[in-house]
């Protein structure tokens, strides 16, 4: 796009960009620096998986608990397209899976929101991604082949319309089936990805961007394995998902620009779960989401010390819903009859948001911003007010708060089990979060932040008061079966301080320290307090690197991780009953072993006179550590048994540019 011209400025280049709009609670990660991450295999989940705000329970899936939350509770943003999910394997109802959906090479910057994040974000209670893709090459025809033990790819790219616009297209299959014939494990999962960009310069004040994603995944669990893995069943899951996107930008003036956008998207869950003690239907699944998104946000600076931002978000949803929950007894020992849902759901979601950033003199911006969202399901409206702050108290020096209230639609495949759900109320949380930052070089920043995230309105079921049902999706069962009459009011809360001391790459080093220390709670149905299943306590992370040349990199990463809460089983009763029965008395009390785990990279680079290769290779969990995901009751032994996590990885994988 043509520059516009304006008032003159001085530019100053900064390791740390500032983030005015949101300028708590965030970190912003480069492409080289995504790339380069040790043990993350082309996932960006575990890029951001590994800081201290998100909690540590199974390294073998990408699931993020923010700050004691629940993977539900994220949002995720490619170029201002909302997706439901970035990952493979996907559970219904959740964000989270095994394998990343996007290629990492295409992503020129990721910010990631673990709280207090502004009013343009909604319907979500924790945190959002927001992932900006690179253009593809405007002036010459580009190509890359990538290739490693997680599967192939190949990505193109070229100029369009004597450079006034570009082209990029990208696909990448799977060999996880083929890694699990070489680990000789009776697992066939099998997924495919692509990502494709075109932009068009429409005038020298306006873009037009054309984007498309997607992939599909498939994984089979025979029913020797399921003993295996410590699963209760078997089966089969094909998941797809796939978004296609329009976006304009308009530059106004030299003071403000709009972008719309109108996206369609399509997910598929197929799921046939077969309960392995009796081999007869556990849950099955033949479903499908279509959704139509309309997002208009505009941006406008009416002086040095003023802007605002506003906007509005319309989506329509449609939902054809097919399960079926066979009978079944859960580790409380109730039986739970069957339940067949085939119907067609249609809602609207309307959201409108307004913020400005206030400088109210030299040293202090004010953020306030507010937010209207409807969901025609329920018919509930909610109104959530945010501010935040930074106060520059010295040259490199800030304190930086916020503090806001944040609703999140429940689960659809929650409320359809039962009709009287459409009384409940939309379950919100209360943000409040202090911290400082301080540069202790200009490639050093240490930031320290203290948060309290207060959950309320929360479901719950009478028939298992002990349990906080929406975190059903990640430890229970993996989908939140049968529930019926279901009451609002239930609490949860989320208290902890971070640190993280971050260097940026300069002078051949790089680095990230960070630890946190919290409390993740709820409140069950009869008033008793227990530990939610992401309450780790302590989270800890060291990662870092060296670069000596531009051929060689050597990097490597130790996360640290206290045990993450479990109900232990009722011994006898377990053994009366032959399934595994919680013991009551001890809901969510016991612990698993602590979490710790080292990974490595090292990369080396050739280049040649019109192409170049880099060559990599990684180990996960370099010292085979045995971290125990959870644990379950083996019916043959009679007694509990653990379910491990990811073991030891080799990984060697190349890239050709061409």
């Amino acid at each position: 796009m043509a520059a516009i011209p304006g008032k003159g400025i001085r530019v100053t280049s900064s390791y740390f960009p500032l983030q005015d709009r949101h300028p708590t609670s965030s970190l912003s990660f480069s492409a080289p620096e995504i790339r380069r991450s040790p043990g993350i295999s082309t996932d960006v989940s575990r890029v951001v998986g590994s800081l201290p705000s998100v909690s540590r329970y199974d390294d073998r899936f990408n699931n993020m608990a923010v700050r004691g939350g629940n993977p539900i509770e994220n949002g995720y943003i490619v170029d201002g397209i909302e997706v439901h999910s970035i990952n493979h394997y996907m559970a219904p109802g959740s964000s989270g899976g095994v394998v990343g959906l996007l290629n990492v090479d295409l992503i020129q910057e990721l910010s990631f929101h673990t709280g207090g994040f502004p009013a343009e974000y909604g319907d979500r209670l924790s945190s959002f991604m927001s992932i900006v893709t690179r253009e593809g090459n405007r002036q010459e025809f580009d190509g890359q082949v990538a290739l490693d033990v997680s599967g192939t790819g190949l990505t193109v790219e070229g100029p369009l319309a004597k450079g006034k616009g570009s082209w990029l297209v990208s696909g990448r299959k799977g060999f996880l089936d083929l890694l699990m014939d070489i680990l000789q494990t009776d697992i066939a999962p099998r997924h495919w990805d692509f990502h494709a960009r075109l932009d068009y310069d429409v005038s020298p004040n306006s873009r037009l961007t054309v984007t498309g994603l997607g992939g599909s995944s498939s994984v089979v669990i025979s029913r020797k394995i399921a003993d295996v893995i410590g699963t209760d069943y078997y089966g089969d899951v094909h998941t797809s998902e796939w978004a296609a996107g329009l976006k304009w930008r308009c530059l106004w003036n030299t003071r403000g620009y709009s972008d719309v956008s109108a996206v369609f998207s399509r997910t598929v869950y197929r799921y046939n779960s077969i309960w392995a003690k009796t081999d007869l239907a556990h849950y099955t699944d033949d479903s499908r989401d279509r959704s139509l998104l309309l997002r208009n946000t505009n941006r406008y600076r009416f002086s040095e010390s003023f802007r605002i931002d506003f906007g509005l978000v319309f989506k329509r949803a449609l939902s054809d819903l097919d399960y079926y929950y066979g009978p079944w007894t859960d580790p409380l020992g109730y039986r739970w009859p069957s339940l067949s849902i085939a119907r067609k759901e249609s809602n609207n979601k309307i959201g409108v948001f307004v913020s400005a950033v206030i400088q109210v003199f030299d040293r202090l911006a004010v953020t306030p911003g507010i937010r209207s969202d409807y969901y025609s399901y329920n018919g509930n409206h909610n109104v959530s007010p945010r501010l935040s702050f930074s106060w520059e108290i010295g040259r490199r020096t800030s304190v930086n708060g916020a503090t806001g209230i944040y609703y999140q639609n429940l689960p659809l495949m929650i409320l359809v089990q039962d009709s009287t759900s459409v009384d409940l109320g939309d379950p919100y949380a209360y943000h409040v979060i202090l911290g400082v930052s301080h540069l202790l070089a200009e490639d050093v920043r240490l930031t320290l932040e203290v948060y309290d995230k207060e959950y309320r309105d929360f479901p719950m079921d009478k028939k298992q008061a002990p349990l906080f049902i929406i975190d059903e999706l990640i430890e229970y069962y993996g989908f939140p079966l049968g529930h019926k009459n279901l009451s609002g009011g239930g609490k949860a809360y989320s208290r902890g301080i971070e640190a993280v001391l971050q260097k940026k790459l300069s002078r051949k080093y790089y680095g990230l320290i960070g630890a946190s220390f919290f409390r993740a709670r709820y409140r069950d149905y009869e008033g008793a307090w227990h530990n939610r299943v992401t309450d780790n306590v302590v989270v800890a992370l060291a990662e870092g690197g060296y670069r000596p040349n531009e051929k060689w990199e050597f990097s490597l990463r130790w996360e640290f991780a206290g045990g993450r809460p479990y109900t232990p089983f009722d011994t006898a009763l377990s053994r009366e009953y032959d399934q595994g029965l919680y013991d009551l008395e001890r809901i969510g009390a016991a612990r698993t072993p602590v979490y710790h785990s080292l990974s490595l990279r090292v990369d080396r680079r050739f280049n040649f006179r019109r192409s170049n290769l880099a060559v990599f290779f990684s180990i996960w969990n370099l010292y085979d550590r045995k971290n125990v995901a959870g644990y379950y009751y083996d019916g043959v032994l009679r007694e509990k048994k653990p379910m491990y996590q990811m073991s030891i990885l080799p990984i060697f994988g190349l890239e050709y540019e061409f």
